[in-house]
């Protein structure tokens, strides 16, 4: 947050008040001077609201952009009850405003002059619970059970536990005995026949692999900036608020050596800003050849090839796993796609130096093309939503 916007934000309540008032009950002119003041506080407001559920900034401006039409079109129906009341609606306001984005991202994405005509009508019948499954996380629940194999009779809290049980096998390298007693107070009952099926699970391997290999927006750029594991949205929010305000007294990350450097991994990879949008931000600090040469060097530390490493190694000293079985097909490559295409909103480019390393420490041979077949035409959201639709018991067989 910049200084002026907490100045604006800490501005006394009575003018506040006095502004919601004249929003709804004073003439046009007036009202407008009254708005001018609730949107320099509201706008940040619903910026760092839709954070949560955007990461692309892109996407956040277009949803503040709708967002500040609807409320001043609608503010009449705004009855001031005070400042919590209006932040109330202003998000309401903001939340339909997303889910109609998502809507148009769902039917643009289907390209339903594509499809013939009694798909296309019924594809665009369920955009919009197709839109609100993807909010609520349960398309990519489906997605998980149809690109990784997880078993779709089970509930997504049996799918962590399954998960949990592979990662303090592999990864923290606890016997099956210390599983079984850590898993006690979860109330699952479990015996070494069944843990030793769980863990030899193609599926419920493919998840080990994919928990291990995304990474989204800020935990890539917590951990180039090195922040404490595991990153959290709060950490860094802080070094957002440092560069934001000028509080440069505190040294800059450990992964940094300046803060203009935290600057860039901040637009770089948590905002997913390409390079040339970066280089023509007025404030950027870098010559063209000296950015280049530091996102090089970001690119040299990603830590995609070393955890495919680290967990190809771990996985090879396992009795009855085949991994060339978990990563040969194109279904944990296709999920990871998915992920970043339409969670992060990442470019096609973007996605593919995030996948490719991992890819090729597991002999998967992945090209640009391919990726762009998977992702041109909407073909992943297609088959998800087919398979969304029979999963919920509302179509065909999914492919």
């Amino acid at each position: 947050m910049s200084c002026r916007e907490a100045a604006v934000q800490t501005e006394s309540r009575t003018k506040l008040d006095r502004a919601l008032h004249l929003l709804a009950d004073a003439s046009e002119e007036r009202a407008r001077e009254a708005w001018e003041h609730l949107w320099a506080v509201s706008r940040p407001y619903l910026l760092r609201y839709l954070s949560t559920w955007l990461h692309n900034p892109d996407d956040r401006e277009d949803v503040i952009q709708d967002a500040s039409l609807r409320i001043w079109a609608f503010r009449n129906r705004f009855h001031n009850q005070g400042e919590q009341a209006w932040f109330a609606f202003i998000r309401r306001t903001a939340y339909h405003c997303m889910i109609d984005m998502r809507r148009r991202m769902v039917q643009e994405t289907l390209s339903l002059d594509d499809i013939e005509e009694p798909e296309a009508a019924y594809i665009a019948d369920t955009a919009d619970s197709l839109a609100a499954a993807m909010l609520a996380n349960e398309l990519y629940l489906a997605a998980n059970v149809l690109w990784l194999g997880l078993d779709a009779h089970l509930t997504p809290r049996m799918h962590q536990i399954h998960l949990l049980a592979a990662q303090l096998y592999y990864l923290h390298g606890k016997s099956w005995q210390e599983i079984v007693r850590l898993l006690a107070p979860s109330g699952v009952q479990i015996d070494r026949h069944t843990l030793d099926a769980w863990l030899t699970h193609t599926g419920v391997l493919r998840h080990l692999f994919y928990h291990v290999l995304y990474y989204s927006n800020d935990h890539l750029a917590g951990y180039l900036l090195q922040l404490p594991e595991p990153v959290t949205e709060e950490q860094i929010d802080d070094v957002v608020r440092c560069l934001s305000q000028g509080d440069l007294s505190c040294p800059p990350p450990p992964g940094v050596t300046t803060w203009d450097e935290a600057w860039l991994v901040l637009w770089r990879y948590r905002y997913a800003l390409p390079p040339d949008k970066i280089r023509q931000r007025i404030d950027c600090p870098y010559r063209p050849a000296e950015m280049h040469s530091l996102l090089e060097r970001f690119q040299q530390r990603m830590p995609f090839r070393k955890r495919m490493v680290q967990l190809l190694n771990r996985l090879e000293q396992a009795p009855g796993v085949d991994t060339e079985e978990v990563t040969s097909g194109a279904g944990l490559w296709q999920r990871l796609a998915f992920q970043y295409c339409y969670h992060d909103g990442l470019a096609h480019v973007d996605i593919y130096e995030r996948i490719l390393p991992a890819a090729e420490c597991a002999g998967y041979h992945l090209t640009m093309g391919m990726l762009n077949v998977w992702l041109s035409n909407g073909r992943l959201v297609q088959r998800l939503a087919r398979f969304y639709r029979q999963w919920k018991g509302e179509g065909d067989d999914a492919e």
